[in-house]
């Protein structure tokens, strides 16, 4: 999918290709893994899976505040577009860098792949810097 492909003397794109160009953010994906601490007891240990891959973050719609209890709280969900080969796992801890500075945190679902074009990944925002 990453090479170009010759057509009658014109080099021609592939779309994954054509979509990277739009990826202008960073994408910093780590995954709780099962392990067994030198103690033998059986913990859960947070692992960098992927660390500044090219992405897009894409925003589905506004967020409405809204109150809960005594708190105001303004969920975001959006969607992380990126290479096919970059799986994310539901509840994945997410960092977002965007071209404009603003850093996103929180978790993914499950990537939904399109074979030799891009991967789409819904994103759970709780905090944003």
């Amino acid at each position: 999918a990453k090479r170009l492909q010759k057509k009658k003397g014109k080099i021609k794109m592939t779309e994954a290709q054509i979509l990277a160009k739009t990826y202008q953010d960073n994408l910093t994906v780590k995954r709780k893994q099962h392990t067994v601490a030198k103690s033998g007891e059986s913990v859960f240990k947070e692992v960098l899976i992927y660390e500044n891959i090219p992405c897009a973050l894409s925003q589905s719609g506004g967020s409405t505040p809204e109150k809960d209890g005594n708190k105001r709280t303004a969920d975001r969900s959006m969607t992380i577009f990126a290479s096919p080969e970059i799986i994310m796992k539901d509840m994945d801890s997410i960092t977002v860098e965007t071209s404009a500075g603003q850093v996103f945190r929180g978790h993914s679902g499950r990537t939904f792949a399109y074979a030799n074009s891009h991967g789409e990944t819904a994103f759970k925002i709780e905090t944003i810097a």
